[in-house]
């Protein structure tokens, strides 16, 4: 693969010539690989799995796009990125479920009022953060919303039930992210 920059002879030049090189556009580079081999072999479970994902990420996409305030997110983001496109973040927005990455129980005494903060991230937007308290037996104390805040992927939770039983319990905390991905993690108390 080359990639060529500022060259007259080939600069908007796209597609095959001569079946053996395929010229493709990006930002202000022309690239000029060799063109794909298609076999005729059978695809395997996984790569038909695959396929069909990345069918679901190409719909999901063309949807958003349709969608102008969706749509000038993904292109505020795909600058931010400097991503081709607002198609190509959707796309990729699609296979990147949102990232937990600190649960903080400091502030929780099992009393109603009591904080919980989070640290939940994602490639373009968490759209929701919940929780349920979990007793020790395993029984559902309280499930509830968190809120974000207005710092960067920090999100807290406000204890709404009295937990006599803190000890030995858990927290399972769901994020969900534009496309619908959801991570699950649970954490000791």
């Amino acid at each position: 693969m080359a990639r060529v920059k500022k060259n007259l002879l080939t600069k908007g030049l796209s597609g095959m010539i001569g079946g053996t090189l395929v010229f493709r556009n990006f930002g202000d580079e022309t690239i000029v690989s060799a063109s794909p081999v298609h076999d005729d072999n059978t695809p395997t479970l996984k790569q038909a799995a695959q396929r069909e994902r990345f069918s679901q990420a190409v719909a999901y996409a063309i949807t958003q796009m349709a969608i102008p305030d969706a749509k000038a997110q993904y292109a505020l983001m795909a600058k931010r990125k400097s991503m081709p496109s607002a198609y190509s973040v959707a796309v990729a927005d699609f296979f990147n479920a949102p990232i937990v990455k600190s649960v903080n129980l400091s502030a929780y005494t099992g009393a109603i009022g009591d904080t919980i903060r989070l640290v939940v991230i994602d490639d373009f937007d968490v759209l929701e953060v919940s929780l349920d308290i979990i007793n020790p037996d395993g029984s559902i104390l309280e499930t509830g919303k968190a809120t974000r805040t207005p710092d960067m992927g920090t999100w807290t939770y406000i204890a709404t039930a009295q937990n006599v039983a803190v000890k030995g319990g858990k927290v399972v905390i769901r994020a969900v992210d534009r496309p619908g991905n959801i991570t699950s993690q649970e954490q000791a108390m």
